[in-house]
């Protein structure tokens, strides 16, 4: 067992302690557990039980999370070149269409691209995505573009952004004042979310695209090129510089999103529950 796998079951028995007392099947009508993946499905849904608690004790309004954002963006920005042409209004043309269809109705998002080789996106509180020249150029297409984006959206439309950030206050038990969210915020957009959240924001994203009228599983075979450059990054040896700058690129993705690989296992097991009956009419 994993260190990871360790930590979860750990945080997962106490929590299911705590959620459920009498025991998780105290109704003699539910089911028994059959093996360890079906206790960790429901401790999952356990650890979202109390995600969600913590972000309702906790909570931070919308309006406040705008101006939050709006501060952390500024630091972000200063960290980038930021990309003033043909690539961005294809972003922005693309990201606008995505935006009716998330559930944050009050959210004014914000997209913009930065020049990097590196293969990245990511967003921060207050609905400012960015999007990098590299990942420009993996996408092949507008279809795939709108997954990356739709991705980023179901970070802020699913308060990821926001929720890392008030656990973080709520747990240090700190009177904190603008100052404290935006350097708090900043060290998340740095740090990644964690890899149910990504998992869950590939979801959502899937589902505002899909709404948007692109193609769901055209994302799979984004996530299998991801994956072959992540597989050449780990598995090439040698000191040659396209090696190298194969590692650099993906570097920061690796280290803020689950393995490709993974993502596209789950997400095209999702996008076969929930939209592939449409696609064989």
């Amino acid at each position: 067992m994993t260190p990871i796998i360790q930590q979860a079951v750990w945080r997962i028995s106490i929590l299911t302690l705590v959620l459920y007392p009498n025991g998780i099947y105290a109704d003699p009508d539910s089911t028994t557990i059959e093996s360890a993946f079906d206790y960790l499905k429901v401790a999952q849904a356990g650890l979202k039980h109390f995600d969600d608690f913590l972000a309702h004790a906790t909570a931070v309004p919308d309006s406040d999370e705008i101006e939050i954002g709006r501060h952390i963006a500024r630091r972000v920005d200063d960290d980038y070149h930021l990309v003033e042409d043909l690539r961005k209004r294809r972003v922005q043309r693309i990201g606008e269409k995505l935006v009716p269809f998330v559930a944050r109705k009050g959210i004014p998002y914000t997209f913009k691209v930065v020049e990097s080789e590196a293969i990245n996106a990511f967003a921060v509180a207050g609905g400012n995505v960015w999007v990098t020249t590299g990942m420009l150029d993996l996408a092949e297409d507008d279809s795939e573009l709108a997954g990356v984006l739709g991705h980023e959206l179901g970070h802020v439309d699913a308060r990821h952004c926001i929720r890392a950030i008030q656990h973080q206050l709520w747990m240090s038990r700190i009177s904190a004042e603008y100052s404290d969210y935006v350097r708090m915020g900043y060290s998340v957009y740095k740090l990644g979310y964690s890899q149910l959240n990504e998992l869950e924001a590939d979801t959502l994203g899937v589902q505002v695209m899909y709404k948007a009228g692109y193609d769901p599983r055209l994302m799979i075979g984004f996530l299998s090129r991801l994956e072959n450059i992540e597989e050449g990054s780990t598995t090439s040896s040698g000191p040659s510089g396209s090696v190298q700058q194969t590692i650099a690129r993906v570097e920061d993705f690796l280290r803020t999103h689950p393995p490709s690989k993974a993502r596209k296992e789950t997400l095209k097991e999702y996008i076969e529950t929930h939209f592939m009956r449409e696609y064989r009419e």
